[in-house]
């Protein structure tokens, strides 16, 4: 499994709904908190809002999308696509750097 941070922002009102990826069994959403310095992964129960023009941010610590059932190990330097698919707006094809593991004290910069 792999966690996968990004800033969405819409231009719209929409939610964030679903997630595939051709290096994933299957990506879903998680609440990421960290408790007694081990991170939690809590599936949401419901889409991921986006309201408009505001910066909506999944990092250490808070939200992620987890990569479920990844067949060959992901390196730093490498690089996975993501389709996300929203309630309103088309999908959006994005390509997502694979970095170092973040800690929730240093996240890491990502797409």
């Amino acid at each position: 499994m792999a966690l996968c941070y990004l800033t969405l922002t819409s231009t719209t009102a929409d939610a964030l709904i679903a997630a595939e990826s051709p290096r994933a069994a299957r990506v879903a959403l998680h609440d990421v908190p960290v408790e007694n310095g081990m991170t939690v992964l809590t599936p949401r129960a419901g889409p991921l809002g986006l309201s408009a023009g505001a910066a909506v941010v999944l990092r250490p610590g808070g939200t992620a999308l987890t990569l479920q059932g990844v067949e060959r190990a992901l390196a730093p330097g490498q690089s996975v696509p993501l389709r996300l698919i929203f309630n309103a707006a088309p999908p959006l094809e994005v390509v997502i750097p694979v970095e170092a593991e973040a800690m929730p004290d240093k996240p890491a910069a990502t797409g």
